[in-house]
């Protein structure tokens, strides 16, 4: 069986230097140990590879102007490997939009997409692109960062659940399962408002 979580997410890679793939797969391989070690799979080895996209005409953006032939796009994999072979993979793509890119990959929605080569194989996706366009410039701006906003909820509802934790290092292999929680004030009216009444 094969397990891959593949993240797709827009922007950004003009606004932020990436030092490199050995510094970002410090904190993205954590996740294929995790995967493994809760799959009960030892890993012999690891794999990385970095690959870039150039522009293919002048992209503007909130940051003005990318010429051609500048990167717009760069990908990154990182895999866990059983014989030589990758069984555990994430990927992170970052790109200044869909187009005008070369190359073009395969971009099926904005958020992730989780892919288990088993049997049965599963293909669970994630989008995290909201429905409606907000007129609000604070609520535009809040909405760029997804991929952070979904990393700091992460953070924010583990706090219970790692302050009864015993001590020592816990991953989600030992946390309880995280979830948010709704508090008993009344949410403000907008998308973020909505909830499911029984």
């Amino acid at each position: 069986m094969k397990y891959r979580v593949i993240q797709w997410a827009t922007g950004n890679v003009g606004k932020h230097a990436v030092r490199g793939i050995d510094f970002l797969g410090a904190g993205f391989r954590q996740s294929v140990d995790m995967v493994a070690a809760g799959m009960k799979i030892e890993l012999d080895g690891y794999d990385a590879k970095h690959e870039v996209a150039l522009a293919t005409a002048p992209i503007t953006g909130r940051f003005g102007t990318m010429a051609p032939g500048t990167v717009a796009g760069q990908r990154f994999t990182w895999s866990g490997l059983v014989k030589g072979e990758a069984v555990i993979s994430t990927r992170v793509t970052w790109v200044m939009g869909h187009d005008h890119l070369d190359p073009q990959w395969p971009f099926p929605f904005d958020g992730w997409l989780i892919a288990i080569d088993g049997d049965p194989p599963v293909r669970c996706r994630l989008s995290t692109k909201w429905p409606e366009a907000s007129s609000d410039p604070a609520e535009q701006a809040y909405r760029q960062d997804h991929g952070i906003i979904a990393t700091a909820m992460h953070l924010v509802n583990a706090i219970p659940y790692v302050c009864a934790a015993p001590p020592g290092i816990q991953t989600y292999l030992e946390l309880p399962m995280i979830a948010g929680r709704l508090t008993g004030r009344e949410p403000a009216v907008g998308p973020r408002a909505r909830r499911t009444r029984e």
